[in-house]
């Protein structure tokens, strides 16, 4: 996960202990994939509350 947020342009804390979001830094991908569908979920019904494919005119 460091990977991606330093990747997006999150510099990784000199001191980890003292960051609120130390867990944040420490998360590996297997950690992340049971959650991840649910995540894309939300998102796209955020963005795209209709679906991805729109209503569907009669």
């Amino acid at each position: 996960m460091s990977d991606v947020l330093n990747a997006i342009g999150i510099a990784t804390p000199e001191n980890l202990d003292d960051n609120i979001f130390r867990d944040l830094w420490t998360v590996t991908s297997p950690q992340i994939a049971d959650i991840l569908p649910y995540i894309l979920m939300v998102l796209i019904l955020i963005f795209r509350p209709y679906g991805l494919f729109g209503n569907r005119d009669a």
